[in-house]
Protein backbone atom coordinates (compact mmCIF):
# COMPACT_ATOMS: atom_id res chain seq x y z
CA UNK A 1 0.00 0.00 0.00
CA UNK A 2 1.60 3.33 -1.04
CA UNK A 3 2.51 5.74 1.73
CA UNK A 4 0.84 9.13 2.02
CA UNK A 5 3.49 11.55 0.74
CA UNK A 6 2.11 14.28 2.99
CA UNK A 7 2.70 12.07 6.03
CA UNK A 8 6.25 11.28 4.86
CA UNK A 9 7.00 15.00 4.48
CA UNK A 10 5.59 15.80 7.92
CA UNK A 11 7.71 13.07 9.50
CA UNK A 12 10.87 14.26 7.74
CA UNK A 13 10.35 17.87 8.86
CA UNK A 14 9.54 16.88 12.44
CA UNK A 15 12.63 14.67 12.59
CA UNK A 16 14.77 17.68 11.68
CA UNK A 17 12.97 19.90 14.18
CA UNK A 18 13.48 17.38 16.97
CA UNK A 19 17.17 16.95 16.10
CA UNK A 20 17.63 20.72 16.26
CA UNK A 21 15.77 20.82 19.59
CA UNK A 22 17.93 18.00 20.99
CA UNK A 23 21.10 19.79 19.90
CA UNK A 24 19.91 22.98 21.57
CA UNK A 25 19.12 21.10 24.79
CA UNK A 26 22.50 19.32 24.76
CA UNK A 27 24.33 22.61 24.26
CA UNK A 28 22.57 24.26 27.17
CA UNK A 29 22.48 21.25 29.52
CA UNK A 30 24.92 19.54 31.82
CA UNK A 31 27.58 17.22 30.47
CA UNK A 32 26.94 14.62 33.18
CA UNK A 33 25.90 11.16 32.01
CA UNK A 34 23.76 10.47 35.09
CA UNK A 35 20.17 9.31 34.71
CA UNK A 36 18.89 12.58 36.17
CA UNK A 37 20.94 14.65 33.73
CA UNK A 38 19.69 12.53 30.82
CA UNK A 39 16.08 12.98 31.90
CA UNK A 40 16.59 16.73 32.22
CA UNK A 41 18.10 16.86 28.74
CA UNK A 42 15.17 14.91 27.27
CA UNK A 43 12.73 17.25 29.00
CA UNK A 44 14.61 20.29 27.69
CA UNK A 45 14.65 18.79 24.21
CA UNK A 46 10.89 18.24 24.27
CA UNK A 47 10.32 21.78 25.53
CA UNK A 48 12.52 23.21 22.77
CA UNK A 49 10.55 21.26 20.15
CA UNK A 50 7.23 22.35 21.64
CA UNK A 51 8.33 25.98 21.29
CA UNK A 52 8.83 25.63 17.52
CA UNK A 53 5.66 26.47 15.56
CA UNK A 54 4.75 24.40 12.51
CA UNK A 55 2.91 26.44 9.90
CA UNK A 56 1.31 26.16 6.49
CA UNK A 57 1.93 28.95 4.03
CA UNK A 58 0.22 29.75 0.75
CA UNK A 59 -0.05 32.75 -1.54
CA UNK A 60 -3.17 34.47 -2.81
CA UNK A 61 -2.96 36.73 -5.90
CA UNK A 62 -3.83 40.36 -5.18
CA UNK A 63 -7.13 40.09 -7.05
CA UNK A 64 -8.08 37.02 -5.01
CA UNK A 65 -7.46 38.51 -1.55
CA UNK A 66 -10.71 38.14 0.43
CA UNK A 67 -12.42 41.49 0.91
CA UNK A 68 -14.87 40.25 3.54
CA UNK A 69 -13.96 39.60 7.17
CA UNK A 70 -15.29 36.04 7.26
CA UNK A 71 -12.09 34.36 6.06
CA UNK A 72 -9.83 36.88 7.76
CA UNK A 73 -11.46 36.38 11.16
CA UNK A 74 -12.24 32.67 10.87
CA UNK A 75 -10.58 30.47 13.50
CA UNK A 76 -10.23 27.06 11.88
CA UNK A 77 -10.94 24.07 14.10
CA UNK A 78 -8.28 21.37 13.73
CA UNK A 79 -8.31 17.77 15.03
CA UNK A 80 -5.31 18.28 17.33
CA UNK A 81 -4.28 21.27 19.52
CA UNK A 82 -1.70 23.47 17.84
CA UNK A 83 -0.21 24.54 21.17
CA UNK A 84 1.06 22.23 23.87
CA UNK A 85 -0.59 22.31 27.30
CA UNK A 86 2.36 22.25 29.66
CA UNK A 87 1.28 24.47 32.56
CA UNK A 88 2.99 27.56 31.23
CA UNK A 89 1.64 28.18 27.77
CA UNK A 90 -1.90 29.57 27.52
CA UNK A 91 -3.58 31.83 30.08
CA UNK A 92 -7.20 32.90 29.71
CA UNK A 93 -7.93 36.36 31.18
CA UNK A 94 -11.59 37.04 31.92
CA UNK A 95 -13.67 39.18 34.30
CA UNK A 96 -13.92 37.86 37.86
CA UNK A 97 -17.61 37.08 37.39
CA UNK A 98 -16.77 34.56 34.66
CA UNK A 99 -13.76 32.88 36.28
CA UNK A 100 -15.68 30.10 38.03
CA UNK A 101 -17.51 29.09 34.84
CA UNK A 102 -14.37 29.22 32.70
CA UNK A 103 -12.47 27.05 35.18
CA UNK A 104 -15.34 24.58 35.23
CA UNK A 105 -15.29 24.34 31.42
CA UNK A 106 -11.51 24.08 31.39
CA UNK A 107 -11.47 21.25 33.93
CA UNK A 108 -13.53 19.23 31.46
CA UNK A 109 -12.05 20.28 28.11
CA UNK A 110 -8.46 21.32 28.99
CA UNK A 111 -8.47 24.42 26.78
CA UNK A 112 -5.79 26.35 28.69
CA UNK A 113 -3.17 26.15 31.41
CA UNK A 114 -4.52 28.87 33.71
CA UNK A 115 -7.52 31.14 34.19
CA UNK A 116 -6.63 34.62 35.44
CA UNK A 117 -9.18 37.08 36.90
CA UNK A 118 -8.80 40.36 35.04
CA UNK A 119 -9.29 42.39 38.21
CA UNK A 120 -6.22 40.73 39.77
CA UNK A 121 -3.87 42.17 37.16
CA UNK A 122 -5.70 45.22 35.79
CA UNK A 123 -6.56 47.02 39.02
CA UNK A 124 -4.56 50.10 40.03
CA UNK A 125 -1.73 49.60 42.47
CA UNK A 126 1.65 47.93 42.87
CA UNK A 127 0.27 44.50 43.82
CA UNK A 128 -1.78 44.16 40.62
CA UNK A 129 1.15 45.43 38.55
CA UNK A 130 3.44 42.83 40.15
CA UNK A 131 0.96 40.04 39.41
CA UNK A 132 0.66 41.25 35.80
CA UNK A 133 4.43 41.05 35.37
CA UNK A 134 4.40 37.50 36.73
CA UNK A 135 1.61 36.47 34.33
CA UNK A 136 3.39 38.15 31.39
CA UNK A 137 6.55 36.19 32.14
CA UNK A 138 4.92 32.86 32.95
CA UNK A 139 2.87 32.31 29.79
CA UNK A 140 3.51 32.37 26.05
CA UNK A 141 -0.05 33.02 24.89
CA UNK A 142 -2.94 35.06 26.26
CA UNK A 143 -6.62 34.55 25.43
CA UNK A 144 -8.37 37.73 26.55
CA UNK A 145 -12.07 38.50 26.92
CA UNK A 146 -12.94 41.43 24.65
CA UNK A 147 -14.18 43.39 27.68
CA UNK A 148 -10.68 43.19 29.14
CA UNK A 149 -8.54 43.68 26.03
CA UNK A 150 -8.55 47.48 26.16
CA UNK A 151 -7.47 47.68 29.81
CA UNK A 152 -4.68 45.11 29.86
CA UNK A 153 -1.59 46.20 31.81
CA UNK A 154 1.42 47.40 29.84
CA UNK A 155 3.55 44.44 30.96
CA UNK A 156 1.32 42.02 29.04
CA UNK A 157 0.83 44.16 25.92
CA UNK A 158 4.60 44.77 25.80
CA UNK A 159 5.29 41.04 26.12
CA UNK A 160 3.05 40.48 23.09
CA UNK A 161 4.38 43.33 20.94
CA UNK A 162 8.07 43.00 21.78
CA UNK A 163 8.55 39.60 23.38
CA UNK A 164 7.26 37.38 20.62
CA UNK A 165 4.27 36.21 22.65
CA UNK A 166 0.76 35.84 21.26
CA UNK A 167 -2.63 37.24 22.17
CA UNK A 168 -6.12 36.28 21.00
CA UNK A 169 -9.20 38.35 21.83
CA UNK A 170 -12.18 36.16 22.73
CA UNK A 171 -15.74 37.27 22.05
CA UNK A 172 -17.78 38.12 25.11
CA UNK A 173 -19.64 35.00 26.16
CA UNK A 174 -21.96 34.00 28.96
CA UNK A 175 -21.96 30.68 30.86
CA UNK A 176 -23.31 27.74 28.89
CA UNK A 177 -22.64 26.22 25.48
CA UNK A 178 -21.76 29.62 24.05
CA UNK A 179 -18.87 29.88 26.51
CA UNK A 180 -17.60 26.41 25.60
CA UNK A 181 -17.69 27.33 21.90
CA UNK A 182 -15.91 30.66 22.33
CA UNK A 183 -13.20 29.13 24.53
CA UNK A 184 -12.68 26.36 21.99
CA UNK A 185 -12.40 28.82 19.11
CA UNK A 186 -10.10 31.19 20.99
CA UNK A 187 -7.82 28.58 22.60
CA UNK A 188 -7.69 25.97 19.84
CA UNK A 189 -8.84 27.72 16.70
CA UNK A 190 -6.22 28.49 14.05
CA UNK A 191 -6.49 31.96 12.45
CA UNK A 192 -4.93 32.82 9.09
CA UNK A 193 -2.52 35.74 8.94
CA UNK A 194 -2.75 37.54 5.59
CA UNK A 195 0.02 39.91 4.51
CA UNK A 196 -0.60 42.75 2.07
CA UNK A 197 1.53 40.84 -0.45
CA UNK A 198 -0.95 37.96 -0.38
CA UNK A 199 1.29 35.63 1.64
CA UNK A 200 -0.85 33.68 4.11
CA UNK A 201 0.25 31.75 7.18
CA UNK A 202 -1.64 29.48 9.56
CA UNK A 203 -0.23 27.62 12.53
CA UNK A 204 -1.08 23.91 12.41
CA UNK A 205 1.01 22.55 15.26
CA UNK A 206 4.30 22.44 17.15
CA UNK A 207 7.56 20.53 16.83
CA UNK A 208 6.79 17.87 19.43
CA UNK A 209 3.68 16.52 17.71
CA UNK A 210 3.57 13.21 15.91
CA UNK A 211 3.72 13.23 12.13
CA UNK A 212 0.21 11.79 12.01
CA UNK A 213 -1.22 14.60 14.14
CA UNK A 214 0.53 17.28 12.11
CA UNK A 215 -0.58 15.74 8.82
CA UNK A 216 -4.19 15.44 9.99
CA UNK A 217 -4.23 19.11 11.01
CA UNK A 218 -2.82 20.16 7.63
CA UNK A 219 -5.34 18.10 5.69
CA UNK A 220 -8.23 19.31 7.85
CA UNK A 221 -7.32 22.96 7.29
CA UNK A 222 -6.96 22.55 3.53
CA UNK A 223 -10.21 20.59 3.29
CA UNK A 224 -12.08 23.29 5.21
CA UNK A 225 -10.74 26.06 2.98
CA UNK A 226 -11.69 24.08 -0.11
CA UNK A 227 -15.21 23.34 1.16
CA UNK A 228 -16.10 26.60 2.93
CA UNK A 229 -14.11 29.17 0.95
CA UNK A 230 -13.93 27.91 -2.66
CA UNK A 231 -13.31 31.44 -3.95
CA UNK A 232 -10.19 31.59 -1.74
CA UNK A 233 -9.06 28.04 -2.48
CA UNK A 234 -9.37 28.20 -6.26
CA UNK A 235 -6.35 30.47 -7.02
CA UNK A 236 -4.01 28.76 -4.50
CA UNK A 237 -1.25 26.90 -6.32
CA UNK A 238 0.30 25.07 -3.37
CA UNK A 239 0.53 24.79 0.40
CA UNK A 240 4.00 24.68 1.97
CA UNK A 241 5.00 23.31 5.36
CA UNK A 242 7.33 25.58 7.31
CA UNK A 243 9.32 25.22 10.53
CA UNK A 244 11.88 27.54 12.19
CA UNK A 245 14.77 25.21 11.27
CA UNK A 246 13.89 23.99 7.77
CA UNK A 247 13.28 25.46 4.36
CA UNK A 248 9.63 25.66 3.22
CA UNK A 249 8.66 22.46 1.44
CA UNK A 250 5.63 21.82 -0.73
CA UNK A 251 3.12 19.70 1.14
CA UNK A 252 0.19 19.87 -1.27
CA UNK A 253 -0.32 21.07 -4.82
CA UNK A 254 -3.82 22.47 -4.53
CA UNK A 255 -4.94 21.56 -8.04
CA UNK A 256 -4.24 17.84 -7.44
CA UNK A 257 -5.47 17.71 -3.83
CA UNK A 258 -7.13 14.45 -2.88
CA UNK A 259 -9.52 13.93 0.00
Amino acid sequence: MPKDKRLVICKAILDQVKKAAAAKAAKGGASSSSTTATQQQLSSSAAAAEAMPMTLTFVLPAKALPQDDLFRTKRFQLPHPTFVQNGRHTAVIVPEALVHDVRKVNNRHKFCDAVVPAEAICAPGADAAKRAVQVAGAFARFVVDERVAKVLPASITAAVSKGGKEMCVMKQAEPGQELVLELSLACRGAPVTIASSGACTVRIGHGNMTAGELCENAKAFIATVRASFPHVYKPIAEFKLVSPVTEPIRLVEAHILRS
